[in-house]
């Protein structure tokens, strides 16, 4: 008897950290409310630096873009049927094709400019993307996306010149894109990196094979904002650099030479030479069904002469998107 009431004098329960010490439960709740006061504290810190961001994007395009007065000003519709079929949780298949129309054009900066320059390009693009998306999301807040597309741009009334104008002028491309959202309550912060790779391109001044045959990349970072309003709309602010990053070998020269080629449909010119500037919103129709309009202030320089202002072109910019969804994707 006196054994047994010395044991349990000197029993003591455990503590209670203790006994929840491998409860699954328990330790989930106190990670959770962790989480939970670490992004309280974050937030303010995040928020100041989407401002300061914000901010870098806006003077950065404007310092850039209001360098001088360009060779041409004009203004051009830009629309998109984007067609998404989900085929599971990860991956689905992307149908995209574009038009561009220019309705207005006009040359401030270009000396004696004729009147047939001056004239808009009407219907100046067809354009189409096809090719698989990958999607991975890594926490609440953060999700990973790739594209592999295969990228097919034609010019039905491109002219360069009178003397040099072709009416099926076109180039071939493939395009690498990842893309990392992070999202932290209303608001996402998008960076998207679009890796434009060309390997033909046919115009009056590659005339044989082995020009139109090459090889180039172009670089574009996107930065870019999407605040959620409601569960049915979003606001959205980006801003987006172009570098040439490779240059095609057998029509580089071409390309610095005194016609100053530029653009599509011609291989890539080397460092930085364009800025893109996207604001607008995004509506949700339907679950499926998107529509998101947009501004698009594109602003193009010529890096092989001292980074001359060569256009400003604004856009009225349209994307309609149907996601289908064929498979069930539990």
């Amino acid at each position: 008897m006196h054994d047994r009431c010395h044991r349990e004098s000197c029993y003591t329960e455990p503590a209670l950290s203790e006994t929840y010490r491998h409860n699954p439960a328990h330790l989930f709740r106190v990670y959770w409310k962790q989480h939970k006061e670490t992004t309280m504290l974050r937030r303010p810190f995040f928020i100041a630096v989407t401002a300061m961001l914000t901010a870098a994007i806006l003077a950065g395009s404007a310092k850039k873009s209001l360098a001088g007065e360009p060779n041409t000003i004009s203004g051009a519709t830009w629309t998109y049927l984007n067609l998404v079929t989900v085929i599971n949780p990860n991956w689905s298949l992307v149908i995209m094709p574009g038009h561009r129309y220019e309705f207005s054009n006009d040359a401030p900066g270009v000396s004696g400019a004729s009147n047939n320059f001056k004239k808009p390009r009407e219907t100046f693009l067809f354009e189409i993307f096809v090719g698989p998306t990958y999607s991975q999301k890594i926490s609440d807040q953060l999700t990973f996306k790739c594209s592999l597309w295969y990228y097919y741009m034609g010019f039905p009334n491109h002219s360069i010149s009178p003397e040099t104008k072709m009416e099926d002028l076109y180039s071939h491309n493939f395009e690498v894109i990842p893309q990392v959202d992070y999202k932290i309550g209303s608001l996402t912060l998008t960076n998207r990196i679009l890796l434009h790779n060309k390997f033909y391109a046919k115009n009056a001044y590659f005339t044989t094979s082995k020009q139109r045959w090459g090889f180039s990349t172009l670089m574009r970072e996107l930065i870019g904002f999407n605040y959620a309003v409601t569960d049915r709309v979003s606001l959205l602010l980006s801003n987006e650099w172009f570098f040439g990053v490779i240059e095609d070998g057998d029509t580089k020269d071409m390309m610095a030479g005194t016609k100053h080629l530029q653009g599509e449909p011609f291989f890539e010119v080397g460092s930085f030479n364009c800025n893109r500037l996207y604001t607008g919103f995004s509506v949700k129709i339907l679950p499926e069904l998107s529509l998101t309009p947009q501004y698009l202030w594109e602003t193009t320089f010529d890096p092989h002469n001292d980074y001359e202002l060569t256009r400003h072109r604004h856009y009225i910019y349209i994307t309609l998107t149907y996601v289908l969804k064929p498979f069930t994707t539990n």
